[in-house]
């Protein structure tokens, strides 16, 4: 399938023919101007206490092993180009966005194996929050919506950049070549993290 996808699209043809991977050395990111992208993601990083490259370098052997290993390492950079961040409804607008260009893209029977788990993730929240955290069941839908808004309208998909040739970018200039865009719709949903843990 991703052969067959191959052959749709030049553009993601040359990504997998190209298997751009280098490693995130997060401590000389730290070194970078504040507002860049790769300050940003270090930043976001530190305060997760997150690392970097957690999968084998190696694994790249396929067009699955590629795809599995390159956007892993692209995920916590997505958060940053996005405007979406480490809290439970940041996670379901990126989901939202990625998932509509892997459909758009990459054309639903291989989505299908792609979103999968993402879209468990999805559904399960919608049930946990009606029962456990109503007050977030709206900011979702929105956050959703403006996901798929953000994944339709941008010029690029947002797993085939080489962020790492723009870490010492502004983000926003990063989301302008990128043709990330928010809308009015568009909400920080960091304060859905603290009524998270403190409706728990």
């Amino acid at each position: 399938m991703f052969a067959e996808a191959r052959k749709r699209d030049p553009e993601l043809d040359r990504w997998f023919e190209e298997r751009y991977l280098v490693p995130h050395d997060l401590d000389a990111l730290s070194d970078l101007p504040q507002g860049t992208l790769g300050r940003e993601y270090q930043k976001m990083m530190a305060e997760q206490g997150l690392q970097a490259d957690f999968l084998p370098f190696e694994s790249t052997a396929t067009d699955y092993d590629y795809w599995m290993r390159r956007t892993s390492q692209t995920h916590d950079i997505e958060h940053v180009v996005s405007g979406y961040r480490y809290d439970p409804l940041g996670e379901f607008g990126l989901i939202a966005l990625r998932n509509t260009q892997i459909i758009d893209r990459m054309g639903l029977e291989l989505a299908e194996h792609l979103i999968v788990v993402a879209n468990l993730l999805v559904s399960s929240a919608l049930g946990r929050f009606a029962c456990h955290y109503p007050k977030l069941v709206m900011p979702m839908y929105r956050a959703l919506g403006e996901g798929e808004r953000i994944g339709r309208t941008m010029t690029t998909p947002i797993y085939t950049p080489r962020y790492e040739e723009m870490f010492d970018w502004p983000v926003a200039k990063v989301r302008e070549h990128l043709g990330v865009t928010h809308s009015e719709a568009f909400e920080d949903t960091a304060w859905t993290l603290g009524e998270y843990f403190d409706a728990a």
